[in-house]
């Protein structure tokens, strides 16, 4: 009997290039917002990036992951205002570049580590190393900029511990849960 489920899910034909170059794309754009929702404080506001994060490193795997957030930082590097904080090319420099490059090197290694094996304790524990990626690093250029570790500490990840402990779970459920319904769906057992 012929399998169908192909067809289903997408009932032209479009080639692996394109279609990682799309993903790639979208979860750029998919970032972009994520930065723009935001509650300010100084030097580093509250926003939806590490969610962001999280569900792009979960969802489309390390390289796209890595790819799409590499072209939001080319994106802000040449001055578009997609950065939560709006227009900044020399984005590096500033407080918050920490937390940037450990977006990138978060989503890598994150999408790394669930790669193989799709449990739900798997993608909490992706959720919580990338996190811890993302804080260190972003501290350590923080405490750079403001002269003190103690004070980046408590300016930098001190008061984003709630939230982010909640887009941890958040995150976990929802790449667990699509990839149990994902599967169903591919196996046509709906």
């Amino acid at each position: 009997m012929r399998d169908l489920t192909q067809e289903k899910i997408m009932p032209f034909s479009l080639n692996k290039a394109a279609i990682a170059s799309l993903q790639i794309a979208l979860g750029s754009i998919f970032f972009a917002l994520c930065a723009k929702v935001t509650i300010p404080l100084n030097p580093v506001p509250i926003s939806m990036q590490t969610l962001g994060v999280l569900l792009l490193a979960l969802f489309l795997g390390p390289k796209k992951a890595f790819l799409a957030l590499s072209l939001y930082l080319v994106e802000a590097s040449l001055g578009i205002p997609v950065l939560a904080s709006g227009a900044n090319p020399l984005w590096m420099f500033s407080p918050t570049g920490g937390y940037l490059i450990g977006f990138l090197v978060s989503a890598f290694i994150m999408g790394k580590f669930i790669q193989e094996k799709k449990s739900l304790s798997r993608f909490l524990l992706a959720c919580i190393v990338g996190e811890v990626i993302i804080y260190s690093l972003g501290v350590s250029f923080l405490s750079i900029y403001l002269g003190s570790f103690s004070k980046a500490v408590a300016l930098g990840v001190t008061p984003f511990m709630g939230v982010e402990l909640v887009k941890i779970i958040f995150a976990s459920s929802v790449c667990f849960g699509s990839a149990k319904l994902f599967k169903k769906f591919t196996s046509n057992q709906i």
